[in-house]
């Protein structure tokens, strides 16, 4: 959408510019269309209305930008709505321990409440917190025993099923009739 109301103010190329909306997330699928949901439309004409810059979403974008893209005004080239990928530390997962840098990255709770972070962790070694032990009570004290066998049971009990129940694999005998069934 382009807003011409109000161009004439936007063309000083140090104050001009285009204000972007990336809406291409939210909406919802109705058959073969995608349709915008009334919060959708509240979200959009609210960031519009009132120019609010949100990472992901909305951006006020520079003349001088858009000039240095040659005037492509493809969105992903202004605003990156990307999904952050959900990092994993190896370290953490074999060695055990949370990395201080993800108890860090929830300031936002930690300033509200300042000495919640020093209750809930410990630190375990160089970057590494633990959860504290007087959450955990008694289980904190000895680890939990369990046993993964290498290869499942060989029993014939343990044959697999077919998504039917039934027993996979072929049948060696035919099951006998129970006596108290007559035949026909």
């Amino acid at each position: 959408m382009v807003d011409k109301a109000e161009a004439q103010t936007r063309l000083d190329p140090e104050t001009g510019g285009l204000f972007m909306i990336d809406a291409s997330r939210g909406f919802m699928k109705d058959g073969l269309k995608n349709r915008l949901r009334a919060q959708d439309i509240h979200k959009i004409v609210d960031c519009f209305t009132r120019a609010t810059e949100l990472p992901g979403y909305a951006r006020w974008v520079p003349l001088a930008e858009i000039e240095r893209n040659d005037y492509n005004l493809n969105l992903p080239r202004y605003i990156d709505s990307q999904t952050r990928e959900d990092r994993q530390d190896i370290a953490a997962h074999l060695q055990g321990g949370i990395p201080t840098e993800d108890v860090e990255a929830l300031t936002d709770y930690w300033d509200v409440c300042p000495t919640l972070r020093d209750s809930l962790f410990v630190p375990n070694r160089p970057g590494y917190l633990d959860q504290a032990p007087n959450l955990l009570g008694d289980k904190a004290s000895s680890p939990p025993s369990t046993v993964i066998p290498s290869s499942p049971p060989s029993s014939p009990t343990c044959r697999p099923t077919s998504p039917t129940g039934a027993r996979a694999g072929p049948r060696t005998s035919r099951p006998s009739r129970p006596a108290s069934i007559p035949r026909n």
